[in-house]
């Protein structure tokens, strides 16, 4: 009805209609419904004959003759519109309307049922179609009741299937074509839930009760054929349309061949020709109506071939056998797209010209797969040729002309070895039949003959950067290509040696035309034919089509500049002996010339550098060989790639190559060939060098330069327009654990200021912004010179809370019903810590107006020429494995990775603050934020103590107070002596329990009410003069780019072994590094204009410790840094600061150790290791192994020795090219950590104070030098400590958080991290950075506050190696030996006084101020009272008992078993980690669980953290949390401890899960078979990758997603509900469906469940897999023939498959489509269905039944391809008894019963009128269908009483068939 369509819903309707795109499709008949004046009437449009069928238009038959009714008059419903438009949607000319014959047909109607009615007509006319003439087919109406009754089930039930396809479509790519059309949620859910198909039932009632009284649907009315039957005339002669069909017989088919002037050939699918789907009529007596259709091709054919009569055959067998009828009832009806299959047909009257096109209809539904556009019908075909060739539309029958035929370029295949012929055996004697070679043995001799891969062999090395190609390695290469091939290359290729050749010997044709497959006898198909020409030191491509006589001549040129030189003509191949070239080929083949001056000339020429021509050359001959020309002989579109890359290809394949060719030889020096030559046997040392693998290894080393200059290229890094890889994006600009503030960047300047530079253009700027926006890694970058500084104000900045991580990837995992079971987080802010207020505001700050940054120096580092921007996002298209064929040699990815990536520095890149003297640096140092109200002995909150008023009117009221009942403050001594008895461990102690993990009071007879922990009232008071303030220098941290010092150096002569980057986390201090420049900007002449940069973290930029300056007191570490390798993870996002030791190596190698060498004096060369191997030789320990985990030996340097190293270290850097490129812009840390006692009051009075200390003690520093901030930034940790003087009571000192808080927010100090001691929740210590713009005037980076207590447990390297969750799982010895160790460390503290400490990161001048001002200011913030002081005893005691109660819960649970040990062994653990540090939480399933039980709201309302409602006695003993682990929690706690937990679950009722992560390689690269079984079976999640959607599964076919989609339900719905321990699995999608069947999912729905290991491909990289396996097992991919048999696979008869064969079951679903489509279509489904399942986590085992039980557990084969491992490794299985088998439980349903509940399970349908029934009714119901002889059937008599027979019985054969038995 539509009349004016834009392009897109054009397309849309042509695409859904399957009519072409841009073609039209063959003229016949349209039918369709009309609605009009609320009437509806069919119409029949038929094109060719220009007539018009209009049925019922009137409600009656005298309706016509009605005056001023004519019936023909269309116009009054707009038919010439309809004519019109139909037309133009199918592209053909509609012509004159008004010459259009109008035939009608009326019947009588009521006037209500005009629609059903209509509907019904055309149905039938569109199954039956117009007859020869024209004619309608015989049409019967049956009663409205009827018609609506079935139109009703069709309609009802597809409502249900459309949804379900639009539910899987929202995951498809074509989601984005419905977004405008999303249904309201209401509908989804009442189609989804049943609501819909219950509505359906009523209507249904009230219209079989209608139909059950109505006479008239007792029979039907025949409308036979309207008017007379016609014929046509034209000018020329008449046709008669009848009955006849000329194909029927041969008679026919001669007499129809001799009538037609042309011909064509047709493609039939499955459901083809849907025009000759009559009422058992046979073919060509009835005319389709079309619904879609395909157009004919832009030529025809002869009919003289003999797929033509195949192709009819086919189509006539597929047309009897599915042309009629409706689906079945409860059928899907199923649409998908038809597959091409060209039948190709030599054309007699137009040698080697073939064209191609298909018919393919499915369900009255025509789809096009016509490829060769419109068709024309001018010129050789008549006016009648085109008629009559629409009309019959029919295929050609077949000539018995000639027998052989053209092959064409796009069909052609090399042709195959002849085949032996059987001979029989001889009475003569025995005769040896030698078989000829296959052609994979034909192309294995020949490329390995030894002057092939010597040759490449000698020369292989052209393949270096800058050197031309040698002939021989382009001949050998290509020659590989060739081979390789076979039986899919479109041309063929002639080899370099044999083309320039002018007469070869018959020997030598021989073998040439052995080794390219061509006849010995005759001629070959003439095809194109392609080869490279070696011409005055230039390669090109030439590709010879002789058929058309072109020659295509390929880079001939450099430029396409050349032709127009004088005298050159691009035309003229005689300058490189082309025509000679054309002869020798021609002859080769033994084809004819012709007339060489025919020959037409086809050039392409590019830009090319005179140098790269021979890979260049290789790679378009290549893509020529594989995509061949087209059919108008055009050559394909030819990619030229970067050099580098082709290199890099080339390399991998010749190298590769040559290994294997001389494998071959040396296997054939047994049977040396004919053709060999002497001259041709290779050298000794040559075949040694490959066997040894020095080859490979110079391979390698030529490969890392060659992918090294590849990665930092702009053209090799240039996007390529087809590729379209997703990246994750990642937002994390850090590598560490430890978060980093990131609004140190947000806060640099205001917004909508311009950041970019105001000398930038407004495009450049825009773009700028939006390849910032594609590459995270690059946010925040701006000109740093552009931003204005701005005043500091006086307003408090109220900072956002940061929310907690919460993305875990579990959830992927997990299907809708097993998320449904699982107890939801409503708040995760519930499980972080609540800050405090900061009342004062900082000091305000003047707008900065000195000078800021130093002075840019273009010279100071390489600015122009490195990589862009645009390469930092580009996919990275470099293989990085080289295979040698009998194994594999890998590329480190290193070397993609570790490369430059553009960043530079600048000579202001290490300056943090601004170049001017600290600005009030005095006022932001120990800062009093508390206001004159604030009491530090009140920490208990209101809500605890009721000090809130109850008055509706505020505060203002007295005496209305809350009074808190449930609630009892206890002082931390109190909560000791309320626990006093302390019994052993094993014993139970209700007080301390109570105490310490409840956070209850106990009394004699019960436990009593809740308690709030006070420190306060345990508190000791001092004044400022009792407290021993002390001040240090703690650590420096120096950057430069020229490191200087006074004394000497030493650098180490081998990189260090380690096992994390020297400074692994982030020490509050950044770089300020410039970021790569655009394209545009690198493309436009005169210098760089983009200057923007970035502060990194400089624990983020890639560093090795290079050396160290030692003395006798401390150690310095000397780091060079490598700003320009900075980069992330291209999985987790995560920077990575670790260099691999490889890229060291050659660090080492190639730059530092011939530096040092150059820079010293002669006499130091016998002490030098020039080299990196000999340093390591060196090295080796007594018994010979190379290295160590000590620190490697060192060279003393001077500092001059060493400045002329930097130097040197420059220029050899400078002259590796883009090979050492990644070192470049290299500068120097020095961090010195842990010299306070060097300093600490000046080493006690020794020195005037900690900075003559400090330089005192490290005299090889230059601190002049360093000092000054032209040569960068020293950094200073000035600490503060505070100690009070109490002999006779030793306390503790805590900060109070409160206070703290407050003194931050006065230092104009970040949010920070805040650590809660021992889960306190108003005690513990404040870290935080300053604002940026503050700290860069006040020069003050980083606060950290802290509690010296922690010096008592604190380790050497300060790295806390608790016991892992695990370890407390099992309750081993490590976990009992490290909580006896801490309760001992305590325990001796008691009597120490520990105090607190203040640092502040500033630099050197900053330093300088505070140490000469800090005491006062120290007495000044002591009087504000934020410190706690506490006995040492009570504090310590407190610590003790909690790690002692916490064990002891612990070894309780453990004895208990609850199904969710893991979870709460989490917990515990957490809580005891935490008495001593502040652990960072790894783990979900702990941040989950904080966040369940509300833990900030703990801290508030108890003072500490307690389990308040943790139960013993119960089942879970935790009911907040989740009730069982998950296989994910159990992968975390070992192997055992899924068997732990299912013995925990048989005696629980409580079912949920949790989720955590895994770490790579759990199990190591190569565990055996029996540890990686025991693996899977214990725990699966840690050694299987989580399940992921797979991107390429976003546009699988809809038919695919059905059948898995009810392949899981029904699944599912088979087993019975007592084996469940959540939700029945009922998917509605595809990634639903797929989700169903993980690890996660199944452990998560099921009471039982065994994972077994699968050994399909666990091979090594050498196709040998070590070790025993047993019984090899089926692949995934496989076993998708098991849940999804063939058609004609024989039927299983037993009771859990039957069902699912038959009526509604999902394989008999399948096998309804299968028999729907033709072979292709069939291929195509079953390649999905593949697909889908090499996807799958995990499968059941089927085999004879379809779930298979083991010991009560439903067993589940696991997917190899997820395995954390690389192969199976070599170790012998242990030879275990086998288990004595149980009496397993029932866990599928009867097949009745099933089958019932199968059919509840499918779409409404109205012909079963089905109803929700209860399991008692469905029993019922199954036990009346039973027969009265199966009722009466005589039971047996009772069993009489046995003898019981001795014991033992054969028990071990028993248990093993038991083991193996199979569940029905």
């Amino acid at each position: 009805m539509a009349t004016d369509l834009c392009d897109a819903e054009l397309e849309s309707i042509r695409r859904h209609h399957f009519i072409p795109q841009n073609a039209s499709c063959i003229v016949v008949p349209v039918g369709f419904v009309v609605h009009h004046w609320d009437h509806f009437f069919i119409v029949i449009f038929d094109y060719q004959r220009r007539t018009a069928h209009i049925l019922g238009r009137h409600i009656s038959n005298d309706a016509m003759h009605v005056d001023g009714t004519n019936p023909d008059d269309w116009k009054a419903w707009g038919g010439p519109g309809y004519w019109r438009t139909v037309a133009a949607l199918h592209g053909w000319t509609a012509g004159d309307p008004t010459n259009v014959s109008i035939r009608a047909q009326d019947w009588e109607q009521n006037g209500v049922d005009c629609g059903p009615i209509a509907c019904s007509v055309l149905e039938q006319i569109l199954t039956a179609g117009l007859d020869g003439d024209g004619n309608m087919p015989p049409i019967h109406i049956q009663c409205g009741h009827i018609l609506r009754m079935k139109i009703f089930r069709i309609v009802s039930a597809q409502i249900v299937i459309k949804c379900r396809d639009y539910m899987m479509l929202l995951e498809n790519a074509e989601a984005q074509c419905i977004s405008h059309e999303n249904p309201d949620e209401d509908i989804v859910y009442a189609i989804q839930h049943g609501k819909h198909p219950s509505e359906c039932q009523g209507l249904l009632d009230e219209l079989a009760a209608s139909s059950a009284i109505c006479e008239a649907c007792g029979h039907s009315t025949l409308i036979h054929t309207t008017r007379d039957r016609f014929h046509t005339n034209d000018d020329y002669h008449v046709i008669s349309y009848d009955d006849s069909n000329p194909c029927d017989n041969e008679e026919g088919v001669e007499k129809h061949n001799a009538l037609q002037e042309s011909s064509y050939t047709t493609q039939t699918g499955h459901n083809s020709r849907a025009h000759q789907w009559g009422h058992g009529q046979k073919p060509g007596k009835s005319y389709a109506i079309r619904v879609t259709i395909s157009p004919a091709p832009a030529s025809t054919t002869t009919s003289g071939s003999a797929a033509h009569v195949k192709a009819h055959e086919n189509f006539t067998h597929i047309i009897q056998k599915n042309g009629k009828g409706r689906p079945k009832k409860r059928s899907v009806h199923f649409r998908v797209a038809a597959l091409k299959k060209s039948v190709h047909i030599k054309n007699a009257a137009r040698q080697g010209d073939s064209h191609e096109f298909e018919y393919v209809a499915h369900e009255n539904h025509f789809q096009s797969g016509d490829e060769g556009g419109q068709q024309d019908y001018e010129g050789a075909h008549s006016s009648h040729d085109r008629r009559h060739h629409d009309e019959e539309y029919r295929p050609t029958p077949p000539s018995e002309t000639s027998s052989e035929r053209a092959i064409p370029d796009h069909e052609y295949r090399p042709t195959p070895s002849q085949q032996p012929e059987p001979q029989s055996p001889s009475i003569e004697g025995p005769m040896t039949i030698l078989a000829e070679p296959t052609d994979e043995e034909i192309a294995s001799r020949a490329m390995a003959r030894p002057i092939m891969w010597t040759s490449a062999w000698h020369n292989w090395r052209t393949l270096e950067l800058n050197k031309s190609l040698d002939a021989t390695v382009a001949n050998f290469y290509l020659s590989n290509v060739w081979y390789e091939m076979l039986g899919r290359s479109c041309m063929r290729y002639v080899d370099l040696n044999a083309v320039m050749v002018d007469e070869m010997v018959d020997e030598g044709l021989e073998r040439f035309r052995r080794n390219h497959f061509l006849p010995q006898k005759g001629t070959c198909p003439v095809v194109p034919v392609g080869f490279i020409v070696h011409h005055s030191d230039h390669f090109f491509a030439v590709i010879f089509d002789y058929q058309r006589r072109t020659a295509h001549i390929l880079g001939r040129h450099i430029s396409d500049s050349v032709m127009d030189v004088d005298g050159v003509d691009s035309q003229d191949w005689n300058d490189w002996d082309g025509p000679q070239y054309w002869r020798r080929i021609a002859s080769l083949h033994g084809w004819s010339t012709g007339d060489i001056t025919d020959v037409s000339m086809i050039t392409k020429d590019w830009t090319q550098n005179g140098v790269d021509h021979g890979p260049i050359a290789c790679s378009v001959l290549e893509q020529c060989l594989t995509s061949g020309l087209d059919e108008h002989g055009n050559l394909p579109v030819v990619e030229v790639q970067c050099s580098h890359i082709l290199r890099i290809m080339m390399l991998r394949i010749i190298a590769g190559r040559i290994k294997l060719s001389c494998s071959d030889y040396l296997i054939l020096l047994d049977s040396p060939q004919d053709y060999w030559q002497e001259d041709d046997v290779p050298d000794e040392d040559v075949i040694s060098a490959i066997q040894n693998g020095r080859h490979q290894a110079e391979c390698l080393e030529l490969m890392r330069k060659l992918t090294i200059v590849s990665t930092t290229c702009s053209t090799c890094r240039r996007p390529i327009p087809h590729q379209g890889e997703e990246r994750p994006s990642h937002n994390d600009d850090n590598g560490d654990a430890n978060a980093v503030d990131q609004d140190g960047v947000d806060a640099e300047w205001s917004e909508g200021e311009d950041t970019l530079a105001t000398s930038l253009p407004v495009a450049r700027k825009v773009h700028l912004a939006k390849l910032f926006k594609a590459n995270k890694q690059l946010a925040g970058s701006r000109n740093r010179n552009s931003i204005v500084p701005r005043s500091v104000g006086t307003h408090l900045e109220l900072q956002p809370e940061i929310l907690p991580d919460v993305h875990h990837t579990g959830d992927l995992q997990r299907s809708t019903s097993a998320s449904a079971s699982r107890r939801r987080v409503k708040n995760w802010n519930l499980g972080s810590d609540k800050r405090f207020p900061r009342p004062i505001a900082p000091l305000p700050l003047a707008a900065y107006s000195g000078r800021r940054w130093l002075q840019d120096d273009r010279t100071f580092d390489e600015y122009e020429g490195g990589p862009t921007i645009e390469m930092l996002t580009t996919p990275r298209d470099i293989i990085t494995t080289t295979t040698f064929q009998t194994g594999g040699i890998q590329l480190s990815t290193a070397w993609i990775d570790w490369v430059d990536h553009g960043y530079r520095i600048t000579p202001s890149s290490f300056h943090i603050f601004y170049q001017c003297d600290p600005i009030a640096t005095m006022d932001h140092i120990m800062p009093i934020g508390t206001t004159d109200s604030y009491d530090p002995s009140n920490q208990v909150p209101d809500r605890v103590t009721g000090a809130y008023s109850l008055a509706r009117l505020g505060p203002a009221q007295e005496g209305q107070h809350a009074h808190i009942t449930d609630v009892e403050i206890l002082s931390a001594s109190e909560l000791i002596d309320s626990a006093q008895h302390d019994p052993p461990l094993h014993e139970e102690c209700r007080f301390g329990h109570n105490a310490f993990v409840r956070g209850h009071t106990s009394h004699r007879y019960g436990d009593g009410p809740a308690l709030y922990v006070d420190l306060e009232q345990d508190a000791v008071k001092f004044s400022e003069d009792e407290i021993k303030i002390s001040v240090d220098i703690d650590s420096i941290i120096w950057a430069t780019r020229v490191f200087r010092c006074k004394g000497s150096v030493g650098i180490y002569i081998t990189p260090p072994f380690q096992t994390k980057p020297g400074i692994f986390k982030h020490n509050h201090t950044y770089v300020d590094i410039v970021i790569p420049q655009s394209e545009e900007d690198a493309s436009t002449p005169g210098g760089r204009t983009e200057w923007l940069s970035k502060r990194f973290p400089m624990s983020a930029i890639p560093h090795a410790c290079i050396g160290r300056i030692s003395s006798a007191s401390s150690t310095l570490n000397l780091y060079i840094a490598f700003p320009r390798m900075i980069h992330k993870h291209p999985l987790n996002g995560r920077r990575i600061t670790l260099i691999p030791k490889e890229v060291l190596d050659i660090f080492w190698d190639r730059v530092l150790l011939p530096s040092i060498g150059c820079s010293t004096d002669v006499s130091w060369a016998p002490y030098l290791k020039h080299t990196l191997h000999e340093a390591r030789y060196k090295a080796r320990g007594a018994d010979g192994r190379k290295g160590g985990w000590g620190p490697p030996k060192t060279i003393p340097l001077s500092d001059d020795d060493f400045r002329d190293v930097q130097e040197y270290m420059e220029a050899y850097v400078h002259n590796g090219e883009g090979e050492l490129s990644m070192y470049g812009s290299f500068f120097f840390i020095l961090e010195g950590k842990g010299i306070k006692l060097l300093t600490k009051d000046g080493q006690r009075g020794r020195f005037s104070g900690p900075e003559e200390a400090l330089r005192r003690n490290l005299p090889d520093l230059d601190w002049p030098y360093m000092m000054n901030r032209r040569h960068g930034e020293l950094l200073v940790d000035v600490g503060i400590s505070f100690t009070p003087h109490s002999p006779e009571v030793p306390v503790v000192g805590v900060w109070r958080l409160d206070a703290l808080e407050a003194s931050f927010g006065a230092g104009g100090y970040k949010r920070g991290e805040m650590h809660h001691h021992n889960t306190l929740s108003r005690y513990g210590a404040l870290q935080a950075e300053m604002q940026q713009e503050r700290s860069q005037q006040t020069h003050i980076a980083f606060r950290s506050t802290y509690n010296l207590y922690y010096e008592s447990i604190r380790t050497n390297n300060n790295q806390v190696n608790f016991a892992s969750d695990s370890d407390a799982y099992k309750l081993s010895p490590s976990y009992m030996a490290e909580c006896f160790e801490i309760m001992k460390v305590v325990e001796g503290c008691k009597e120490k006084t520990y105090g607190v400490r203040d640092e502040y990161r500033v630099s050197g001048h900053a330093a300088r101020i505070i140490l000469d001002n800090i005491e006062d200011k120290a007495i000044e913030y002591l009087r504000s009272d934020p410190i706690l002081w506490i006995p040492s005893n009570i504090w310590f005691e407190l610590i003790r008992r909690r790690v002692r109660e916490i064990q002891r819960t612990q070894i309780t649970i453990v004895k208990k078993n609850p199904p969710n040990l893991g979870i709460l062994t989490g917990l515990l653990n957490h809580m005891l980690r935490s008495t001593t540090t502040t652990p960072i939480i790894y783990e979900f399933h702990v941040r989950e669980s904080l966040a369940l039980l509300e833990y900030r709201n703990v801290l508030e309302t108890a003072g500490m953290f307690f389990l308040q409602d943790f139960d013993l006695a119960s089942n879970t003993c935790l009911e907040e949390v989740q009730q069982i682990d998950d296989v994910n929690v159990l992968a975390l706690m070992g192997v055992n401890a899924k068997a732990q937990r299912d013995r925990a679950v048989g005696r629980s009722d409580g079912w949920r899960s949790t989720e955590s992560e895994v770490e790579d390689y759990p199990l190591g690269r190569t565990p055996t078979w029996t540890r990686l079984k025991a693996a899977i079976a214990s725990s699966p999640a840690m050694i299987m990758r989580p399940w992921t959607w797979s991107t390429r599964l976003s546009n699988t076919e809809l038919s695919i997603g059905r059948l898995i989609v009810m392949f899981t339900r029904h699944m599912w719905l088979m087993l019975t509900n007592d084996v469940f321990k959540g939700i029945r699995p009922f998917p509605n999608s595809l990634q639903e469906a797929m989700k169903c069947w993980t690890i996660t999912s199944i452990d998560d729905t099921l009471a039982s469940v065994r994972f077994e290991a699968c050994n399909f491909g666990l091979h090594d990289r050498t196709g040998v897999t070590p070790g025993r396996m047993g019984p090899k097992s089926k692949a995934f991919v496989d076993r998708c023939s098991l849940f999804f048999p063939d058609p004609d696979t024989p039927h299983r008869d037993n009771d859990q498959w039957s069902t699912l064969w038959e009526e509604d079951g999902y394989i008999a679903e399948f096998h309804r489509m299968m028999k729907m489509m033709n072979e292709d279509q069939q291929e195509l489904l079953k390649q999905g269905l593949c697909q889908v399942f090499s996807d799958l986590h995990c499968l059941p085992v089927s085999g004879a039944r379809v779930w298979v039980q083991r010991n009560d557990a439903i067993v589940f084969a696991t997917n190899p391809a997820f395995y954390r491992i690389d192969s199976v490794g070599k170790g012998s299985e242990s030879q275990k008894r086998a288990p004595r088998a149980r009496r397993t439980v029932k866990v599928t349903k009867g097949k009745r019963i099933f089958a019932a509940d199968l059919m509840d399970s499918q779409p409404f349908d109205t012909d079963g009128n089905l109803r929700r029934k209860t399991e008692r009714q469905k029993r019922r119901e199954i036990h009346k269908k039973m027969t009265m002889a199966k009722r009466n059937k005589r039971a047996p008599p009772p069993p009489r009483s046995r003898k019981s027979r001795p014991f033992p019985i054969n028990i071990g054969d028993t248990a093993q068939r038991d083991e193996a038995m199979d569940v029905d």
